[in-house]
């Protein structure tokens, strides 16, 4: 039996075309996969998008059973990578840092015209 999501997007008022999965993990890492793409429209603005649950496909029968009314999974935004700063290398200072250092601890900088 598969799944059967589709996105909506808020801004526009309209649902994305449905994709069908055994799980609901492979629309996860599939929306995540577009979501590190910044060119796409879902990478820009994911607040926009929501995920929705519209029914289910039987492979053996053909037969599509609808919920409802589409079923709020989440917003898209939740599956966003986190951004954070990469950690800063620790580096010796460069032979010129190291002299404006000195020339700034012992009051010998020099002024620029």
């Amino acid at each position: 039996m598969l799944k059967i999501y589709s996105m909506y997007d808020k801004k526009m008022g309209t649902y994305l075309k449905p994709v069908a999965v055994t799980h609901l993990i492979e629309m996860q890492r599939s929306i995540s996969s577009v979501l590190k793409e910044p060119s796409t429209l879902i990478a820009q603005y994911p607040s926009d998008f929501e995920l929705f649950l519209l029914g289910e496909f039987d492979e053996q029968t053909g037969e599509i059973k609808l919920q409802p009314k589409p079923h709020f999974v989440l917003n898209i935004q939740e599956l966003m990578p986190e951004t954070k700063e990469p950690p800063q290398p620790n580096l010796p200072l460069s032979f010129d840092q190291r002299v404006r250092n000195s020339e700034k601890e012992n009051g010998n900088v020099k002024k620029s015209n």
